[in-house]
């Protein structure tokens, strides 16, 4: 039973979060489609994009589960926040470098 309920809140927890998933989603789809016409943005964006993607799916997860295995401690959580709020710092920063980097130089 517990485990099943378990379940049940973690695809909850993904469904919620889906429409941040499906954007990363397609953004690295879109990216790899246009690989050569990106240039040097390619990789930074690709790389920003497959990270957030890896955050909106696993971060969902960890706040469903984490509460049931550290009941009663508030400390992991806040933990949890400041790591979870630099994940994202990152993933924006390497897809803003992509967009920075992919642009094309118009002659003055």
């Amino acid at each position: 039973m517990e485990t099943s309920e378990l379940l049940l809140d973690v695809v909850r927890s993904l469904a919620m979060n889906s429409p941040t998933t499906l954007v990363c989603l397609i953004g690295c789809i879109f990216v790899i489609v246009r690989w050569r016409s990106l240039r040097s943005g390619a990789l930074p964006a690709l790389c920003g994009l497959g990270f957030a993607l890896l955050i909106s799916v696993a971060s969902p997860v960890v706040w469903t589960v984490l509460p049931r295995i550290l009941q009663g401690s508030h400390m992991p959580y806040y933990f949890l926040i400041i790591v979870q709020s630099l994940c994202w710092a990152i993933a924006l920063m390497l897809i803003v470098l992509g967009v920075i980097l992919g642009r094309s130089q118009t002659p003055p």
